[in-house]
């Protein structure tokens, strides 16, 4: 099945979605970008490696952490084929104290991947850290 041009809408969407779990603090949100059952690499900068059984505990430290955090991406590369998919986002990534001050503001980047299983799109992989600019 050759990919539509909605694939790619439908996949920054997801990405979309899980921000916007992490701006809510919302842990089942963040969780549900991940489904049960998958297997999953998540990257976050050089520090961690996490599998799918990590994440409820990576995410538990988001949603209870004292600062929110904010981040924006643009997406600024993107390829999507029959099976796969790569998207890459950069941004902004803000931390900010319970008192609405911004503790550290850093350029952003993500890189997602999905596998496509039939009518579906999963993530499989997410690399999230500071910018490099090359």
């Amino acid at each position: 099945m050759p990919p539509a041009p909605a694939d790619a809408a439908a996949l920054v969407q997801k990405v979309e979605r899980l921000l916007a779990a992490v701006r809510a603090r919302d842990r089942a949100a963040m969780l549900a970008s991940f489904p049960e059952g998958e297997d999953v690499a998540i990257v976050f900068g050089a520090a961690e490696l996490l599998r799918r059984a990590d994440l409820a505990t990576f995410f538990d430290r988001i949603a209870s952490a004292p600062s929110r955090f904010d981040i924006a991406l643009t997406l600024s590369a993107s390829d999507v084929t029959d099976r796969l998919a790569f998207l890459a986002f950069l941004g902004t990534f803000r931390e900010i104290a319970p008192g609405g001050d911004v503790v550290q503001e850093r350029p952003y980047r993500l890189t997602a991947v999905f596998r496509r299983d039939g009518d579906r799109w999963t993530w499989i992989h997410c690399h999230a850290s500071v910018r490099v600019d090359f």
